[in-house]
């Protein structure tokens, strides 16, 4: 193939061919396919990359985003020297005659083309290329990209799902904030933060493992109603549901409470499902699911499903005591060990017994709202002291954690001391410059946040396969 590259009677012909004339109208293969019976007997131009051959290239399959057609390089037209000129993955420049062939095939017969751009490594075989899916490696990815039209419409999905987010909440009047990604002291969620260091400072920094106390910030400062999509990374275990570096969509709102807005998350689940079903990409039918049961909503309460829990295994329940409870539980029921993970606290246990295995075990077909936290889980959260609960909710869709919001603690010393207490249990400093901020006063305000990755598979993913969230992600490491 090198050689051909470099050979001088290619490079002439490459010349001749790129200075003729093209005159006719140029389209994209999307507006062709679209209207082709229009077309029918005209001459058109379009820019698409090979993808197949077949006949001693006498057929071409060319592709243009996910949008594929025919062509035909006619003998009477093309010697076989220059269709040997055309190999797979070229991107060519075509002008032809919009036809039918003799199959009944929508093809179309060039009459004159020019490469645009030389593929000039091997291309895939479509079967290995469907192997090599399951490899995550960015050296891999790209042609994925290319030769795959799956893997195309999922990304072009995601990247048109995230469009549809911001132009709900534009739509809202929201501000979309653009918040620092390097943190003197990560804060925002329980997690382990990526290291470096500021050179200039001489300072250790973290990457950012949640946008949240920046976004309070800007509510501090004035704003009402703010949110951002941020990349977020985590320095911890990579799972079908998890990747260290993710997407995050954050949203906080004055004067909302936490049932409006459980509403406004329903609602924004609403509009991307009824985006994609009157939209052609894969696996329509999960939206179509979704928006089938968004109406019949499972109102489920964390401390009720412990206590039933208990109950079913004769173990004593008290909601002040729940530690030694959660221990006999996990010693009893023994499915619990092949869903969570490894913790520094009960609590990490106690998440993964209600979301990871609870929910899954008894609603994975529906939408569940879970409610009323235990406070020490929800450090951010407003309290109800009465009951001795966060104010804070959960949204589940078949069995998968999208949104985790709750109505703010704005309330600096209350604030403070939920911190402190935290932090014996996971030895992490807090960010004592955030109680600061909050000594200057804040607006009963709440916020909730939603994994992009998470909703993005759950919507593009075909529901009887593995839904990695990997496979949604444009680059992986």
């Amino acid at each position: 193939m090198l050689s051909l590259i470099t050979n001088s009677r290619y490079q002439k012909y490459l010349h001749i061919i790129k200075n003729l004339v093209l005159s006719v109208p140029k389209y994209s293969v999307k507006y062709i396919l679209q209207n082709y019976d229009t077309l029918i007997g005209q001459s058109v131009c379009f820019v698409s990359r090979v993808i197949n051959q077949r006949n001693n290239r006498l057929f071409l399959e060319v592709i243009e985003e996910e949008y594929q057609i025919q062509c035909c390089l006619l003998t009477k037209k093309f010697t076989t020297q220059e269709r040997l000129y055309i190999d797979v993955g070229d991107i060519i420049y075509f002008q032809g005659e919009v036809k039918y062939s003799n199959s009944n095939e929508k093809t179309i017969f060039i009459e004159k083309f020019y490469i645009e751009s030389k593929c000039v490594r091997d291309t895939p075989d479509q079967f290995y290329l469907s192997k090599e899916l399951n490899l995550y490696d960015n050296s891999v990815r790209t042609r994925h990209i290319i030769f795959s039209s799956d893997v195309f419409k999922r990304i072009k999905g995601r990247f048109e799902i995230i469009r549809e987010i911001r132009y709900f909440l534009n739509n809202l009047m929201y501000y979309e904030a653009d918040t620092p990604v390097l943190h003197r002291i990560a804060g925002g969620a329980f997690a382990k933060p990526f290291k470096t260091t500021y050179d200039h400072f001489k300072t250790e920094y973290s990457l950012r493992i949640a946008p949240e106390l920046h976004l309070k910030r800007l509510i501090m400062g004035g704003f009402k109603k703010v949110y951002e999509i941020a990349k977020n990374f985590r320095n911890e275990g990579i799972s079908a549901m998890h990747n260290p570096e993710f997407t995050m969509l954050e949203i906080y709102t004055v004067d909302m409470n936490r049932d409006e807005c459980v509403t406004l998350c329903i609602n924004l689940i609403k509009h991307i499902c009824q985006f994609i079903s009157q939209n052609s990409y894969l696996y329509q039918d999960n939206a179509l699911s979704i928006l089938k049961n968004i109406d019949c909503i499972e109102r489920l309460y964390f401390y009720k499903i412990l206590e039933d829990v208990c109950q079913e295994n004769n173990i004593l329940f008290d909601r002040n005591n729940i530690d030694s409870q959660v221990i006999c539980l996990l010693e009893k029921i023994s499915d619990i060990k092949y869903v969570v993970d490894d913790h520094d606290s009960v609590y990490g246990y106690l998440d993964d017994f209600v979301s990871k295995f609870y929910i899954k075990k008894h609603f994975l077909d529906k939408i569940v709202v879970l409610l009323d936290y235990p406070i020490i889980m929800s450090p951010l959260a407003k309290h109800d002291e009465k009951n001795n609960v966060a104010i804070r909710f959960e949204i589940y869709i078949n069995g998968v954690e999208v949104f985790d919001g709750f109505e703010e603690n704005v309330d600096f010393e209350k604030q403070q001391k939920v911190f402190e207490e935290q932090k014996k249990i996971t030895k992490n400093n807090y960010d004592h410059f955030f109680i600061e901020d909050m000594m200057y006063g804040m607006r009963k305000t709440t916020g909730v946040g939603m994994g992009v990755d998470r909703l993005v598979s759950l919507l593009l993913l075909c529901p009887n396969s593995n839904n990695n969230i990997r496979n949604i992600i444009p680059f992986i490491q």
